[in-house]
């Protein structure tokens, strides 16, 4: 029982850093394009 809950923590734990990982990812994939869509603009 105490190994279900020690890896269901972890299992939580990674899970959390996978999601603030694809956040930060698509933040500056965003980033990214708008720098470019702002070129083609010519700003």
């Amino acid at each position: 029982m105490m190994m279900q809950t020690d890896n269901f923590a972890l299992f939580t734990k990674e899970v959390k850093i996978g999601i603030t990982l694809s956040k930060r990812l698509h933040f500056i994939r965003d980033k990214r394009l708008l720098q470019i869509s702002l070129k083609k603009d010519g700003f």
